[in-house]
């Protein structure tokens, strides 16, 4: 099986005689140019930059079993046998090389069937690690907070019209946390910065395997948080950050989407605190981000005053929303 490394939708990927699949991909929200601390990002989404995922081929919208059950239809079982579909396998999109159970062996290669039946395809990142459910409808994954997490809804093809480009979408927020102080007052105060911890974070993942890719994709509920959730740790210093007035990048952490968070700090003088952050955007730019914060990067930068007292403000990076080329 051949993959092309990128390319625009609605491209035509191979001969309509040919039953090999072949797969391209984009990067949405935040336009793939480079990889920066798990996140692709940029402005470009002319090429992906060594992108490796997880694709996953059914006959069957919506259905995702790393096998077909032996309750299937001896018709779903002939035309099974024929494409070596289900089947769960991993894609680098630069190289165009495809990873399949029993991959040296290309007779058992995914393909599209002779006849006008269907291959469905999703996509999921970061590549390993996911699992699906008994009923092959839903796929999860754990959140690391330091691993970006997209989704590329389902797309279809058929032996004479083949897929298109797969569309990758962020499932997350991404939050860049600075810190300073206001004054040396307040720096004598807070003394060193020990440790920062985001409360009650979703563990895991579900994505809803069933939403097609449309334009509208960012709008639908695709996907839903565990309610088994756990403080993360995002910052952790044993000997402790000086602060000053002078900002100082200490924290990123991808995490579920929404408009207000918890942070936790721990200061060497013993002093913890609980500080209350709602998501915001700059004067002139579009409210209707903060209704999906999903694939988008917010800075927060929590200020120390004097005498207990730490403000947090979070608000969206510029360059997400300028489109402007970020080099981290």
């Amino acid at each position: 099986m051949a993959l092309a490394s990128c390319g625009d939708k609605g491209d035509v990927l191979s001969d309509p005689n040919n039953r090999e699949i072949a797969l391209r991909a984009t990067v949405e929200e935040i336009k793939t140019i480079m990889r920066s601390e798990g996140a692709y990002i940029g402005t470009t989404p002319s090429s992906i930059n060594n992108l490796d995922a997880a694709v996953w081929f059914s006959l069957e919208s919506g259905y995702y079993p790393e096998e077909l059950p032996d309750t299937a239809s001896e018709e779903m079982k002939a035309l099974s046998a024929e494409t070596n579909i289900p089947v769960h396998g991993e894609i680098n999109y630069q190289s165009g090389t495809a990873t399949f159970p029993d991959s040296e062996n290309e007779a058992s290669q995914p393909k599209y069937p002779t006849t006008d039946h269907s291959v469905y395809c999703v996509g999921l990142y970061p590549k390993d690690e996911w699992t699906v459910s008994a009923d092959g409808r839903y796929a999860t994954h754990y959140i690391s907070g330091t691993e970006d997490i997209m989704f590329a809804p389902e797309i279809s093809g058929k032996w004479d019209k083949h897929f298109t480009t797969q569309r990758y979408h962020h499932m997350l927020t991404w939050l860049k946390v600075c810190v300073c102080t206001t004054t040396a007052e307040a720096s004598n105060y807070w003394g060193k910065l020990q440790e920062i911890t985001l409360k009650d974070m979703p563990k895991y993942l579900t994505i809803d395997l069933s939403i097609p890719e449309s334009d509208s994709f960012k709008t639908k509920v695709v996907s839903s948080f565990s309610d088994n959730t756990e403080d993360k740790v995002i910052m952790q210093s044993a000997e402790g950050l000086t602060m000053d007035i002078i900002t100082q990048d200490v924290a990123s952490v991808f995490c579920k989407p929404q408009q207000t968070y918890t942070l936790s700090i721990k200061c060497e003088n013993g002093i913890t605190k609980d500080i209350p952050i709602t998501l915001s955007v700059l004067e002139g730019e579009d409210e209707s981000l903060l209704e999906h914060p999903s694939g988008l990067q917010y800075l927060l930068i929590l200020y120390f005053h004097p005498f207990d007292v730490v403000e947090g403000v979070c608000t969206l990076n510029a360059w997400n929303a300028q489109n402007e080329d970020l080099y981290l």
